[in-house]
């Protein structure tokens, strides 16, 4: 485990963090008041490797960045890495996720899940494989439902993990969703619960299809088939917003709305989706990064903000309504009003 203090620099209106020794309660030198643009990376940086997989937020406010070398932590100024070589189940971390007991999930790309329960001297880490109930290693996406439940979208259908109550290993059963099920195909690519604590899942070629805890319901894409879904993600009315690699959509469970270049949209390849303050969508694809409010379209690129990259891999809006991008080449963070971190 790796520990760097953040201390930001100003070139211009870059950011740039400074690797150093640092501690868990050095706190971190704020960017100046109105900063709208940051820039992270492994050189100088806090991240373990400038190839950003996945994003993730806990309540605590830390931020986890998922690489392809591991996963690096930002908590009060203070980086701290972790891999293998401290129980992650592989390094290279596709989905992240905040349990609602405290604990971290964290979904690999052939290396099944790990749970960091950093609350527990016992085992702070834990990882769910073949001999749990989990039978596919390559996670796409993870979410965890209102009762702490957590889903994962594999290669092999969605599963369900539900913890044994009282397990002090925190054991627990996995339920696995496939066709038999109920699920339009066994490939599940995205992963989601809304408001009403319904599941989402999005599948490679088969549209999407939700959950209520007792049967499953199908929904064909209005592209038609053999559309790929990447992300699914629900505002404060219960909205889905996907996306998808023709377009992105908004679906309210009974209409469908398709957006795509000619509407607005950067590019019709759509990576992911996250939703700020519950109302304003931000689609992450090919071709920069695509801001809507429900009216009009902000796009931003390389050429006119400080992403690094066109190609967005994740977007992610944090609590503090800091929008974080992550690229094959670094991460950018933007707030409109100020990054607040």
């Amino acid at each position: 485990m790796k520990r760097f203090m953040l201390t930001p620099v100003i070139l211009g209106s870059v950011f740039l963090g400074l690797s150093m020794p640092g501690c868990k309660d050095t706190a971190e030198e704020p960017p100046p008041p109105g900063e709208k643009w940051m820039v992270i990376n492994a050189s100088p940086g806090g991240l373990v490797s400038n190839d950003v997989l996945s994003i993730g937020f806990d309540a605590s406010g830390r931020k986890w960045i998922g690489t392809s070398a591991g996963v690096s932590q930002l908590s009060r100024g203070v980086w701290t890495t972790f891999t293998t070589a401290n129980g992650l189940s592989g390094d290279r971390v596709t989905a992240i996720a905040p349990g609602r007991d405290g604990s971290i999930w964290f979904g690999t790309d052939g290396n099944f899940v790990t749970r960091y329960i950093e609350y527990d001297p016992r085992q702070s880490w834990k990882i769910y494989g073949v001999s749990d109930g989990l039978a596919d290693g390559k996670v796409y996406s993870l979410a965890i439902d209102y009762f702490g439940d957590a889903w994962v979208g594999t290669n092999g259908g969605a599963y369900q993990f539900v913890e044994t109550p009282g397990s002090t290993t925190h054991a627990g059963v996995w339920h696995n969703y496939g066709p038999a099920a109920g699920l339009p195909e066994i490939r599940v690519t995205a992963v989601a619960v809304d408001i009403n604590n319904l599941k989402w899942v999005g599948t490679a070629f088969s549209g999407i299809a939700s959950y209520d805890n007792s049967a499953w319901q199908s929904y064909p894409l209005p592209q038609g088939e053999r559309v790929r879904t990447t992300s699914i993600a629900t505002d404060a009315n219960g909205t889905k917003w996907i996306g998808t690699w023709s377009g992105a959509l908004r679906f309210d469970g009974r209409n469908w709305t398709l957006y795509d270049t000619t509407a607005g949209l950067a590019s019709n390849t759509v990576n992911s989706v996250t939703v700020e303050a519950g109302r304003i969508v931000w689609f992450g694809t090919n071709r920069g990064a695509s801001r809507f409010d429900g009216v009009n379209w902000t796009r931003f690129t390389r050429a006119n903000s400080l992403l690094l990259s066109d190609t967005i891999t994740v977007v992610a809006a944090d609590p503090s309504r800091n929008i974080w991008f992550g690229t094959g080449v670094g991460v950018t963070v933007h707030n409109e009003s100020g990054i607040q971190l």
